[in-house]
């Protein structure tokens, strides 16, 4: 049960998710003009449009209540990386013949250095279901990660699996990474993946009495978390009827 709502102190970024909140109303109480033919369809694709507009502001506003819980758990980015790489010794002497030049430079951008947490990880292996156990193959990791100044980051890895022992060893090694903005983050990946991440950050591990600078306004943080996600889904609910009375009533 969410707890009981309490008063947020009014500052800039509370003024920015009431915005949102805004925004996300004034989308769903406009509704779109009926059309025949292909022009209901670019209807539809404009409403779509603009709920991703309000999703990709509504996930900026909640990864700021999240980034002081961000900073309490992140690591920093490269050892996360590093603890994913599990390459064979001949690799480590030629990283460049396993996942090219762009790699290695990659490592020297600044967003690696920053601390951060991996919001969701999208793992394509090719030919495991089929294997027999002397067969290896290719594998692709592209993870999402939040940092703690509030920039989202997608770190892409590849290499190759192999069977040991009945269980599966994967050896990659980091190929791209690249800064997404909250309109490139929910265009790729669903939305409720993004905030059940960000509601663990507020909700899953204790706070330790060192955690105080961090935690002093943890109760307003999460209050206001909990009432834009309930926001959020009435307005799911709203935009899909409309949709609905899009597609009843296309003349």
């Amino acid at each position: 049960m969410a707890p009981p709502r309490k008063p947020f102190p009014e500052n800039e970024a509370n003024a920015r998710v009431l915005e949102t909140a805004r925004q996300l109303k004034t989308i769903l109480d406009t509704a779109p003009p009926g059309a025949p033919g292909f022009e209901v369809y670019g209807t539809m694709m404009q409403v779509h449009e603009g709920v991703h507009e309000a999703e990709a502001a509504l996930l900026a506003e909640l990864l700021d209540l999240a980034v002081p819980d961000i900073k309490r758990k992140a690591r920093p980015l490269l050892t996360l990386i590093a603890e994913d790489e599990n390459l064979p010794a001949r690799a480590e002497t030629n990283p460049e013949a396993w996942t090219g030049s762009i790699g290695e430079r990659i490592r020297q951008v600044d967003w690696l250095k920053v601390p951060a947490i991996p919001l969701t990880l999208e793992l394509t292996t090719c030919g495991m279901l089929r294997a027999r156990p002397e067969d290896t193959g290719a594998v692709a990791a592209h993870t999402l990660y939040a940092l703690t100044d509030g920039r989202l980051v997608r770190v892409d890895m590849m290499g190759t699996w192999d069977i040991v022992d009945r269980y599966v060893q994967y050896r990659r090694r980091l190929a791209d990474s690249r800064v997404l903005s909250p309109q490139d983050a929910v265009e790729h990946y669903p939305l409720h993946t993004l905030l059940s991440a960000l509601h663990g950050c507020l909700w899953d591990a204790p706070l330790r009495p060192s955690d105080k600078p961090w935690s002093a306004d943890i109760d307003a943080r999460r209050t206001r978390f909990n009432a834009l996600l309930t926001d959020l889904g009435e307005a799911t609910r709203a935009h899909g009827e409309r949709l609905r009375r899009v597609g009843d009533n296309p003349l």
